[in-house]
């Protein structure tokens, strides 16, 4: 029942602060992320802060930001597992939990090598349509 009251609560605060945003949004500006005749963002108003004019700029542009963040979890996902291959000591349930965190922590580099790859894919498919 406290979960509750906390979520509606959480709820009701975040719709209050966040919910007239978009009223005060500037746009159709110039250039991307510059309010309506250029310059700088005036006081009291939101401006895009995006600077992307479509949909597959962002895309390329959260691609971007995934590799940024996910190649460095990867180095240290990778001395995780290798951490837990040299504690195992002979242990064939701590090496098998090894081998899965190293299975994993490489599917998780070649999905995250591959987002440039799988954003283009994505991108190129929804021209088509």
């Amino acid at each position: 029942k406290r979960i509750f009251l906390y979520s509606f609560v959480f709820f009701l605060l975040t719709i209050f602060f966040l919910g007239p945003a978009h009223l005060y949004a500037v746009t159709g500006g110039t250039a991307p992320g510059q309010p309506v005749g250029g310059g700088e963002c005036p006081p009291g108003r939101l401006c895009n802060p995006i600077a992307a004019n479509s949909f597959a700029d962002i895309m390329v542009r959260v691609a971007r930001i995934v590799v940024m963040i996910g190649l460095p979890l990867v180095v240290i996902m990778l001395i995780y597992a290798g951490s837990l291959y040299v504690f195992a000591r002979g242990n064939p349930e701590s090496i098998k939990k090894a081998h899965q965190a190293f299975f994993w922590t490489v599917i998780g580099a070649l999905l995250i090598v591959g987002a440039q790859a799988i954003s283009l894919a994505i991108q190129n498919f929804a021209r088509q349509l």
